[in-house]
């Protein structure tokens, strides 16, 4: 089974919310706020000197990240998401307790086709439209402080 197929298996998904579950804690709150892209469509990829960075468009999306910029990166898989295409999902592992790996699956919009993009880098230092931000438990609205 590929990871474009694990997608949709709930035991595959189960065993990565038990992993992310033990290395949160390690994660920033920015990072992990950052990280809940769902929907949210990739309008811009550039690099600048030994930074990645990926600009997103979250509006009408589970999202409130804006960029995010991988520092000191690598590739490890491309499919090269088109501009336009749609964030489906967003795993992070730690690696060697120093790197993250980000793996992210895209759906492009027009060619109906699933992308993947998974990165390794010595940082990712996320850019979101509001600091404090969440869905209310109540309205299902996204709220900020």
């Amino acid at each position: 089974m590929n990871r474009k197929e694990s997608f949709y298996d709930p035991k595959v998904r189960s065993t990565y919310e038990k992993y992310y579950d033990s290395i949160k804690n390690r994660l920033s709150p920015k990072l992990r706020l950052a990280l809940d892209m769902h929907d949210a469509i990739l309008i811009k990829r550039y690099s600048v000197q030994s930074n990645l960075i990926l600009v997103f468009n979250p509006h009408n999306a589970l999202s409130n990240t804006k960029q995010l910029t991988f520092v000191n990166y690598r590739i490890l898989a491309d499919d090269n998401p088109s501009i336009g295409s749609q964030c489906l999902d967003v795993d992070i592992y730690l690696e060697d307790g120093n790197k993250y790996r980000l793996y992210l699956l895209f759906f492009d919009l027009e060619s109906k086709e699933w992308r993947e993009l998974e990165i390794l880098s010595d940082e990712i230092l996320p850019d979101l439209y509001f600091e404090n931000a969440g869905i209310c438990l109540r309205c299902g609205r996204w709220v900020s402080d």
